[in-house]
């Protein structure tokens, strides 16, 4: 009589009877898996695993996932494949492009957890003056050795550094010796490489550090 059992002990107790009781009847009376074999695919039909070493594969609307899949996947292998590795037929093995996928997904979920640090990291020093008298904007350097990398730069006195302390250790001043000549020779620069570039994306960097610059740059005497 099951009904005296809490039903999730109910599969537990049956089975614990069937062993004790009915050994002989243990194979019969189990719970059976619905049948699924790994087979040759008719033209058009569309599987969703395929074996890699004689590219039979499940029947159309069998999940390779689950549990009559699996079931499916070694049999076969124990059948066709004796001596092959179980390996050979997990799931993993079998789609280069969803290994692929997964490390993409991984590597592109490393990258903005890192962005997202160096951003809070920059927020913290502003907050706490580590720039001292410059007035900081971060911008996306759009050419050179530095191209992609978010650098500080003051939009005060047009000056930039690797990183907020770096800059802190120059004044915030246009006064300068040659700083006229040398903002000049940047923004040609800055126009030149802007010309030659055709990404739609960068050129929106290339406007913003153009007019901190000129902005910036010292009248002539």
């Amino acid at each position: 009589d099951w009904s005296t059992y809490k039903p999730r002990h109910v599969a537990q107790q049956k089975s614990n009877h069937i062993r004790d009781w009915h050994p002989e009847l243990r194979s019969t009376m189990r719970s059976q898996h619905v049948s699924c074999e790994v087979r040759p695919l008719l033209q058009g039909e569309k599987s969703d695993w395929n074996c890699p070493l004689c590219k039979q594969g499940l029947p159309p609307g069998v999940k390779a996932s689950s549990s009559k899949g699996s079931y499916a996947r070694q049999a076969h292998a124990k059948r066709a494949h004796p001596r092959a590795k179980w390996a050979t037929f997990l799931l993993w093995t079998s789609s280069k492009t969803a290994r692929k996928q997964n490390a993409r997904n991984a590597s592109q979920k490393a990258g903005t957890q890192a962005r997202n640090a160096a951003v809070m990291r920059r927020l913290t020093q502003l907050k706490q003056g580590h720039q001292g008298k410059h007035k900081v904007s971060f911008v996306c350097w759009p050419y050179g050795g530095n191209k992609g990398k978010a650098m500080p730069i003051c939009t005060e006195c047009g000056k930039r550094g690797s990183s907020i302390q770096e800059l802190a250790k120059v004044s915030c001043s246009t006064e300068a010796p040659q700083l006229r000549t040398r903002r000049l020779e940047s923004i040609r620069l800055l126009k030149q490489h802007m010309r030659r570039c055709k990404e739609e994306t960068v050129m929106g960097d290339f406007k913003r550090v153009l007019d901190i610059l000129t902005g910036t740059c010292p009248p002539a005497n």
